[in-house]
């Protein structure tokens, strides 16, 4: 297997991963993603293309045989408040593996790329967010060392 940066070539497969990621997380959180179906092909392409051409970001790939079988996405954020410890935040935007490659370290090495690419970028922490629901990544992300530091909640607001 080989990980490298991605290239637009590689537009297609990623986008592929994104509709197996989006059934999942559908599945887990129906009522803030849509659903698979509702999200096109095009769409897809659309915001990964995006994600390509900014100058802060990377996507790297696991390529396996000629196929893509993975990929993850990372960029820097400079956080320049007058109130927080002024640093550079790398950031862990998407990582997915195929089902067919899961727990067979590809996703361990995606995520040591994106983070030494982050370091290399002048990061000097990263960040990622999970779903609270998605235990078998929390459980991934913990054994690569991270933890938790700020939690997220969400409410529905209704009209009165």
């Amino acid at each position: 297997m080989h990980i490298r940066v991605a290239t637009m070539k590689d537009l297609d497969a990623i986008s592929q991963l994104s509709a197996q990621i989006q059934r999942d997380q559908y599945r887990s959180e129906p009522d803030l993603f849509l659903t698979p179906d509702q999200v096109s092909d095009e769409e897809y392409r659309h915001y990964w293309k995006q994600v390509l051409n900014g100058r802060e970001n990377r996507i790297f790939v696991a390529e396996q045989e000629g196929r893509i079988v993975g990929y993850v996405s990372a960029h820097i954020l400079r956080f320049e408040m007058p109130f927080m410890i002024k640093k550079n935040m790398g950031r862990i935007g998407t990582i997915v593996v195929a089902y067919s490659m899961q727990r067979l370290g590809v996703g361990r090495r995606l995520s040591e790329h994106a983070e030494q690419w982050l370091v290399s970028a002048g990061a000097q922490e990263v960040a990622l967010e999970v779903l609270e629901r998605n235990t078998d990544a929390q459980s991934f992300y913990t054994t690569q060392g991270y933890k938790t530091c700020t939690r997220t909640l969400s409410k529905t607001l209704s009209r009165a």
